[in-house]
């Protein structure tokens, strides 16, 4: 089984058994493997995926099936689109388990688009919390899989969610949201604990920020002793925003700026 992260970077490439070990993971995130005669049976009960509701099935267990992994622990809130991608019919069935629960499941194309190669088998809106632990499972019936080697990708979309830390001389002074939220256009940016001790002395005297270059928030010299206790509540970011981006000016030097990237809304 050959299994790849390309989104991230894996600090060990070590595939257990059944379970791909991989950091916390952000949003927009890619893997791929192969299935073949090599994987083992599930360790847990699955179903047939109910197609018309891409629910779990009526979790008799009655269905084994040789499977993938792709496993990790949420580091945002919200609902997360799951799209399997592989070259023809018969598409692996796919299953989302939240916390060791089956939440969401399919086993087919949903539309002439997707039945197109590379054909696509996909659940949306499966809703997912900070700090939960998150396994997919790819699958192919033992029964029916003897010979048979099937390369699949599959990417995890979380709308609003950072692609990865902040970048920039101002995440001294300034922690850029870890996710947007999509339903009201907000997000909330906290000072460092650096930030928070030149905030109150005065040294910081303004933080702009924007949103796909839109401006979301300014805090002026008067204002930085809320945002050092509160932070600061952007709005207004538009659902196109990939970015947020914060400019600082510090007392006595030069503008400093910072970045962090987002999957669009």
């Amino acid at each position: 089984m050959k299994l790849s992260r390309v989104l991230a970077v894996l600090c060990a490439a070590t595939l257990a058994p059944l379970a791909l070990a991989v950091p916390p993971a952000h949003a927009d995130q890619h893997y791929s493997g192969v299935l073949d005669s090599s994987d083992p049976p599930a360790s847990v009960p699955l179903s047939w995926p109910d197609y018309a509701t891409d629910t779990c099935g009526p979790g008799d267990g009655s269905y084994t099936s040789r499977v993938d992994k792709v496993s990790f622990v949420s580091t945002t809130d919200g609902p997360r689109r799951f799209v399997l991608i592989a070259p023809s019919d018969p598409t692996p069935p796919v299953w989302v388990f939240r916390n060791g629960v089956c939440v969401a499941a399919d086993y087919a194309p949903d539309d002439d688009s997707d039945w197109d190669p590379p054909m696509k088998v996909d659940v949306d809106g499966v809703q997912i919390a900070k700090g939960d632990r998150v396994d997919v499972y790819i699958g192919d019936e033992i029964s029916e899989s003897a010979g048979r080697t099937t390369p699949w990708t599959l990417d995890v979309l979380q709308p609003g969610s950072n692609n990865g830390p902040g970048t920039g001389k101002a995440t001294k002074y300034v922690a850029l949201p870890a996710q947007v939220l999509c339903g009201t256009g907000t997000a909330h940016a906290k000072l460092t604990k650096k930030g928070k001790r030149l905030a109150r002395s005065g040294v910081l005297t303004q933080l702009v920020f924007r949103a796909g270059g839109v401006k979301v928030a300014k805090v002026k010299a008067r204002g930085m002793r809320k945002a050092a206790r509160k932070g600061v509540l952007l709005r207004g970011v538009p659902a196109s925003a990939t970015s947020v981006e914060v400019v600082v000016k510090v007392k006595g030097a030069k503008k400093r700026r910072a970045s962090r990237a987002y999957s669009s809304c």
